[in-house]
């Protein structure tokens, strides 16, 4: 509102009418408010209506005339008009163009077709005319030919017929021979294309789902049962019976199909087993793959040098006799192996009966029997029983603790003898294993019993218990590793798996590429660790830094290769082999740094306070434990164990590549003449160096340590002042607290206070030995039969690989028998697979015939029920159960189609709808509904103040003052938008 405006509103301007006025219009706006913006929220998803606040081309230009009264207000110059007279009479030219010019535009189209055409012709008959000038020169050339031979009887011409008929027969013969080529093409084509069927079944184990799925098929259900009375009163008694009979004679044939089935399927799963053996170029290498190979080069090129070159390629050449001579070295050395094998599991298999455990059920019963003898005695006797039990555990786990300080000793003395220590003809871990289980059976029952009192007695069970399970870690470490890593290893390695060979190869350059050897890394750690124990200058404070390094490069390379084989696998959806063996060895290691974590956590929250060190058990423990309590000796004690983790990982893969035996037909003779046989020993010790090395670098001595700790509180906790108790006795340099002096006297003390019969602690302490034993069984038996099963699984492998063998080279076995043919043959098998093949088809015969005639006796008993049930309605209910029995083979395809029905989705869903509503989502202009939004704030009074309501006079107020502001001089002339 311009000064001008406000003057011709008279003299009181914007009061006194105009002020009325605008209140009463925007009184009555207010009012109608909610048509306004009904109107408003329709024209809101009207796609004809324009909201864009341009004035020349908007909705409000086109109402209101935007801003074209200033511009014809204003002066044009002569320049602008012109332009402008220009551009109308442009538009006008146009405009009586369009007409002509686009009847010419549809001429112009129906032409270009017919010129098109008429092109077509012109070039045909051009063609047809160089054709014939062509065939004109050749005539002028044969007739210039003939008159010279008519001239020359000794000319080359007549020579031409006996040249033909020769041309003729070389002709008939390479057509002929291409024929057969074809044909033979075609049938290598076919067996080539079943035989990467089979090698993806082989690879996929697809036989071993379809052997369960065979296994599952249960047999037939009868149909006929429910109905025989009824045809037997309707006089259809020889229906029921030849319905009877097909139902039984159908329920056998498929019995006998299945049979088969599962027989063969047995041979697949075995013939598998051997094909996995096999070279993994092999596919490449088969003689169907060449032949086919050979075909397609010769149907390419069938000249005579290619195929006198095809004939020689297909010409074997002979072995030499060093590669004889070595494959019979190996299919002995295979043979040796698998009787090594049956020997070592028959060992174990008598020691299991010369210590009573070839019984599992005995052994697990005799576990539960005594364990409720121990329940028995505490419930007879009562708070007796619980003192006297109490008393058993003390003295038991006191003298565990003593055989366990002992056996710690020893193991410390033999140094990187551990390796190879042997306790009662078991490995040392095995028997450690076996003490710790009985040792944590201990302080369970104690801890049932005796539920703990001070607070310092829940850390050292828990550091009792992840003592254990770090044991059990590398426990199965070594078992799995012999078990599953080796066996699959060699496997791969055996028969030259790519992924394998270069996954050793990037592990060998992270050893090769360290600057430091890895023993010489090791020995300056250990040298590091020493000084600072004695707190002398290091020296070797790189060597960390470079640990460090080097264990990092290695996750770096496991990480980088399963990042390839996932990106190369993710067509396929599975993971490499290599990447498979890596992962699954890495998770093996990473568990058990896992498990050492949690124990260092738990051993620092169990410190042993003074004077309690003195104990004899625990300072002698203390002689060959490792540094646990100092977080930066603990810290050089991680990364050494990082690099013999590093070290074993690398020695593992780079050992199994080298002795690797393969099918490698290129094998130089020096190779030849070395033994190429895998050793699973050697293998076996890499991985038990490392649990050696662990065990000796941070848990010797721990075991005595933490068990002294439990029973010096539980000391205390019978009555005893056990701080008092050293102190007195830890007297000059004889003085020596021994831990059985201090479990006396709190036996004796807690005998006292309860008055214990003296026959109630021997009755406990028989029963705990009886226990003990029992468990000591159990934890005996599982290891036992972990390496009856290691034995088991290894002499398979070996089996397979010595059939594959065998099978590979069997012409030349043919020539030298050496070692006894391993059963079954290759023959056998594929003869057994034919035979079976050969009765399935037969039986498929029957069981289509027999189908056939079930299902019309079905069909005749089914409509004569639904005619009874007409009549009769009890019959409705034999006629349903009828029904049931004769669709129940449909039961498989009426699932199929409801999973296809559920998992297709539907096309309805698919279609956006509001969450509320239900309703289809439209779409709405953003600039209309910010306006219509607008439009409310100001009809309810909100524009000026939102956290009030503002009154009519109020609003009308605010409205003149910014319409009278200078700064927003002309706004309101540009339509009615800007107002909101």
């Amino acid at each position: 509102m311009t000064q001008n405006i406000e003057a011709a509103l008279g003299v009181t301007g914007t009061e006194g009418i105009f002020r009325s006025a605008c209140e009463q219009v925007l009184r009555t706006m207010r009012r109608g408010r909610e048509t306004l913006l009904t109107l408003l929220e329709a024209f809101i998803y009207d796609p004809l209506v324009d909201w864009t606040p341009d004035s020349e081309s908007g909705y409000a230009g086109a109402v209101y005339g935007g801003d074209q009264a200033l511009v014809s207000g204003a002066r044009q110059s002569r320049q602008q008009l012109e332009r402008g007279l220009t551009l109308s009479m442009f538009a006008v030219r146009m405009a009586e163009m369009k007409a002509d010019w686009l009847a010419n535009k549809l001429e112009v189209l129906d032409a270009i077709p017919e010129v098109e055409l008429r092109l077509r012709e012109w070039l045909k008959s051009h063609e047809a005319l160089a054709g014939a000038e062509t065939n004109l020169q050749d005539g002028h050339h044969l007739m210039a030919l003939l008159k010279e031979a008519e001239a020359n009887p000794q000319h080359v011409l007549y020579g031409l017929r006996s040249r033909y008929e020769e041309f003729s027969r070389v002709k008939k013969s390479v057509s002929h021979a291409k024929d057969l080529a074809n044909a033979r093409l075609a049938e290598i084509k076919q067996w080539h294309g079943l035989y990467l069927t089979a090698a993806r079944v082989f690879e996929s184990g697809q036989a071993r789902e379809w052997r369960a799925k065979v296994n599952s098929i249960g047999a037939l259900q009868t149909s006929v049962a429910p109905v025989i009375e009824f045809l037997s009163k309707a006089g259809q008694s020889q229906l029921a019976t030849q319905c009877e009979h097909t139902e039984v004679e159908l329920g056998r044939v498929i019995s006998q199909v299945q049979g088969v089935l599962s027989n063969s399927l047995d041979l697949l799963i075995k013939y598998e087993s051997v094909w996995v053996n096999y070279p993994a170029d092999h596919l490449t290498t088969h003689r169907l793959s060449q032949q086919l190979m050979w075909l397609m080069s010769l149907l390419q090129d069938f000249s005579l040098n290619n195929v006198q070159m095809l004939i020689t390629k297909s010409h074997t050449e002979a072995p030499d006799a060093a590669a004889m001579t070595h494959v019979c070295n190996v299919d002995m050395e295979l043979h040796n192996k698998a009787l090594q094998i049956s020997s070592q599991s028959q060992k174990v298999y008598e020691r299991m009966r010369g210590e009573g455990l070839n019984d599992r059920v005995v052994v697990v019963n005799a576990v539960q029997e005594t364990s409720l003898a121990i329940s028995s005695l505490i419930t007879d006797h009562g708070i007796s029983g619980v003192a006297a039990m109490t008393c058993a555990l003390l003295n038991s786990l006191t003298q565990l603790t003593s055989a366990r300080l002992r056996a710690d000793k020893t193991a410390a003395g033999t140094g990187e003898g551990l390796v190879d220590l042997t306790v009662g003809g078991l490995w040392w871990l095995r028997e450690s294993m076996v003490t710790l289980g009985g040792m944590v059976e201990l302080v369970t029952l104690l801890t049932t019993h005796s539920p703990p009192t001070y607070p310092q007695e829940t850390p050292v069970i828990q550091a009792i218990s992840a003592l254990h399970d770090v044991f059990a870690s590398l426990h199965e470490l070594v078992l799995n590793t012999s078990g599953i890593i080796i066996v699959e290893g060699v496997r791969l390695f055996w028969r030259g798996e790519p992924s394998v060979v270069s996954l050793a190869t990037e592990l060998q350059a992270v050893v090769t590429n360290a600057p430091t050897p890895l023993s010489a890394l090791c020995q300056q750690l250990t040298t590091h660790l020493r000084l600072m124990i004695l707190m002398m200058p290091p020296r070797h404070e790189n060597a960390l830094q470079e640990a460090t390094m080097l264990h990092q490069q290695l996750i770096e390379v496991i990480e980088r290769i399963t990042a390839r084989e996932n990106n190369s696998a993710s067509s396929s959806g599975d993971m490499n082999q290599g990447q498979m063996l890596l992962m699954g060895f890495h998770l093996l290691f990473e568990s058990v740094e896992t498990q050492l974590d949690q124990l260092m956590d738990a051993i620092s929250h169990a410190p042993l306070p003074q004077p309690w060190p003195r104990v004899d058990t625990a300072r002698e423990a203390a002689e060959i434990m490792a540094p646990l309590q100092d977080p930066a000796l603990r810290q050089v004690l991680r990364t050494l164990l990082r690099v013999k983790k590093v070290q074993t990982i690398v020695d593992f893969f780079t050992t199994a590549y080298q002795s690797s035996p393969s099918f490698k037909k290129t094998e130089s003779t020096s190779n030849r003449t070395r033994s190429n046989q895998f050793d699973e020993e050697r293998l076996q010790k890499i991985v038990r160096r490392y649990a050696s090395d662990c065990v000796s670098l941070l848990l010797l001595g721990l075991p005595s340590h933490l068990a002294t700790h439990l029973l010096l509180l539980h000391c205390q906790k019978l009555g005893i002042n056990v701080t008092g108790y050293i102190e007195a006795r830890d007297v000059g340099t004889e003085g020596r607290v021994s831990l059985e002096g201090v479990v006396q006297e709190a036996l004796e003390c807690c005998m006292t206070r309860h008055a214990l019969d003296p026959a109630l602690p021997t009755s406990a302490a028989s029963t705990l030995t009886h226990h003990l034993n029992a468990v000591r069984k159990k934890l005996l038996l599982r290891h036992w039969e972990g390496e009856a099963e290691g034995l088991r699984t290894t002499h398979q492998r070996v089996t397979d690989q010595h059939l594959a063998h065998q099978w590979w080279y069997e012409d030349i076995l043919k020539q030298r028998v050496v070692a006894p043919p391993v059963q079954p043959t290759r023959g056998s098998i594929l003869g057994d697979l034919r035979s079976n093949v050969s009765k399935l088809l037969a039986l498929h015969q029957n069981v289509s015939e027999l189908r056939e005639k079930y299902t019309n006796f079905t069909g005749n008993v089914e409509q004569r029920l639904k005619w009874a049930a007409g009549s009769n309605p009890s019959i409705a209910k034999a006629l349903e159960e009828f029904s049931n029995g004769v669709e129940i083979a449909l039961n498989g395809v009426v699932e199929l189609l409801q999973k296809t029905r559920t998992s297709t989705p539907d096309a309805k869903t698919k279609v956006k709808r509001h969450p509320l509503t239900g309703k289809v989502v439209q779409e709405h202009n953003a600039y209309a509904l910010n306006v219509w939004r607008r439009v409310k704030v100001k009809l309810e009074g909100r524009d000026f103040d939102p956290a009030r309501r503002a009154t009519v006079q109020e609003q009308v107020d605010y409205t003149i003052k910014e319409a009278t502001n200078l700064e927003n001089l002309a706004t309101l002339y540009e339509g009615w938008t800007p107002w909101v």
